[in-house]
């Protein structure tokens, strides 16, 4: 057996209270002339036709989302709505939800001709909401044209009063700080932890957690005080300086210009391989050692220069400079005539100097393992788009040591097919590609330097294949260089680089 609710609405515009009792009655009729089992009924006593006066009728709509029958029936057609089109509407929204609107005055039952009306009634349905939506754009385009907020998420930095945007004078604080560190070439990630530690929240509440973020306020020309929607769409509309700003359009730009330069896109490599990327560090004033990043920017004739950057204390070493000091020390010291035969007897000492360890050898395998893992995982990350200069500094800094855990490993299992002529055709590869294209001395470089520090007065480099102190010959004196403005000493088992 079907099952059905009914509603019965009772005005009291000329209408007698017994009217609401005369149409339950012929709505039992129908039921029982047409085996439907009625199991609930909806009243509203008093009100309208009105959609938002009639709490039965929206609650009726509700749970026809959810509740388990097969129509809902009316006395007459006019009791569900005079409004014609909120009668297509939520008759729409019943038959979305699997219910059938039935009349007993009125013939919609499945019928030729209720099949007709029901194509009335979807006409207008669909009518209604051309109109709809024709009015609310005219709504939308009347507030942009007064700079009105027109709905989303409130940008961070501003509330909305009255439909204006106001500033959000703490809020307002968080955004000159990001504008103010970006411009100083502080990462994503030193921005957020920077907002964090000082009590800075998003519009939620919550801490800041994602780049994204950050990005999307330091693009946002609202701060600027510009009026912008639909930017590049159909219906776009600009309107400068008709917005309390937030920052002045000078430092705005600064960093539209720098973001221009620096951004990192999935589809676009950087135009510049930085040789030393993952390898390089700088020693602080305060004593502390931290990663240096690659980074870039135009000087005021417009030229672009490329730095390494300090982490931490924001120092900047000009990339090109540094590289040639590092070219300079291969090329001077490791590979100069009077010195590469001792670095390549002390290189071929060390490995085989080496005792195997089973448990060493395992102890690298795993460590390979994890690094790989870890390496596979980034690499699915920026093929999704997720890239930053976080994740390619990692990746690269994960690729140095599982080149440095392979090197280790195979001077564990290979060392008894390693001879002397084989070291010696090692150095003089190296030696040759050092002179060739970026790609080729960046190789070089990454394979026998395992990490340089750079300070304020001079660069310690770490060689991967060898300890310096191993090279008792040049231990505690100045090496003989063809380049007269380095002087390259051991000290602490590094070699030290300090200018003339």
């Amino acid at each position: 057996m079907k099952t059905a609710v009914a509603y019965v609405r009772f005005s009291s515009a000329g209408q007698r209270e017994e009217s609401i009792q005369a149409q339950k009655r012929a709505i039992d009729a129908y039921c029982i002339q047409n085996n439907i089992k009625l199991i609930k009924t909806y009243e509203d006593h008093a009100k309208s036709a009105t959609t938002d006066n009639r709490p039965q009728f929206l609650k009726l709509i509700k749970e026809s989302r959810y509740k388990e029958y097969d129509y809902v029936i009316v006395h007459k057609l006019d009791r569900f709505a005079r409004n014609r089109y909120d009668s297509a509407s939520y008759k729409l929204k019943l038959k979305k939800n699997g219910k059938q609107l039935l009349s007993v005055l009125e013939n919609i039952d499945g019928s030729p001709e209720s099949i007709i009306m029901e194509s009335v009634l979807e006409g207008m349905a669909e009518y209604y909401s051309a109109n709809l939506s024709r009015e609310v754009k005219k709504g939308i385009d009347e507030n942009m044209r007064n700079y009105k907020f027109i709905g989303g998420n409130v940008p961070y930095g501003y509330d909305i009063v009255d439909g204006q945007y106001t500033i959000n004078e703490q809020e307002a604080k968080g955004v000159q700080k990001i504008f103010e560190m970006y411009l100083l070439h502080y990462t994503y990630a030193d921005i957020m932890k920077y907002l964090n530690t000082n009590g800075f929240r998003t519009k939620t509440g919550n801490k800041f957690a994602n780049n994204s973020v950050i990005y999307s306020i330091l693009k946002r020309r609202l701060y600027k005080g510009d009026y912008v929607k639909n930017l590049g769409k159909e219906r776009e509309f600009i309107a400068e300086n008709v917005i309390d700003p937030i920052i002045d359009s000078k430092t705005f730009e600064e960093v539209q210009e720098i973001m221009k330069v620096k951004q990192i896109r999935s589809s676009k490599k950087s135009d510049y391989d930085y040789l030393l990327s993952g390898i390089i560090y700088h020693k602080c004033e305060d004593g502390t050692i931290h990663k240096m990043i690659g980074s870039s920017g135009r000087g005021k004739g417009g030229r672009k220069y490329y730095y390494y950057k300090c982490k931490h204390c924001n120092t900047w070493e000009r990339a090109d400079r540094l590289e040639k000091q590092i070219c300079e020390f291969l090329t001077d010291v490791i590979f100069y005539k009077n010195n590469i035969e001792q670095f390549i007897q002390a290189t071929y000492q060390s490995i085989n100097d080496f005792t195997e360890d089973n448990n060493e050898k395992e102890v690298l395998e795993n460590k390979i393992k994890e690094i790989t893992k870890e390496i596979d995982q980034y690499s699915k990350a920026i093929a999704k788009g997720l890239i930053s200069d976080q994740i390619i500094e990692k990746v690269n800094s994960l690729e140095q040591q599982k080149q440095e855990l392979k090197f280790n490993l195979s001077k564990i299992s290979d060392k008894e097919r390693v001879t002397l002529d084989e070291v010696r055709e090692y150095f003089y590869v190296n030696k040759t590609n050092l002179f060739k294209d970026r790609k080729h001395q960046k190789k070089v470089i990454q394979t026998l330097i395992k990490k340089i520090v750079a300070s304020n007065t001079q660069v310690n480099v770490e060689l991967s294949t060898l300890k310096a102190c191993s090279l008792t010959t040049f231990s505690g004196r100045v090496l003989k260089t063809s380049n007269e403005h380095l002087f390259i000493y051991i000290s602490d088992n590094e070699f030290v680089i300090k200018a003339s």
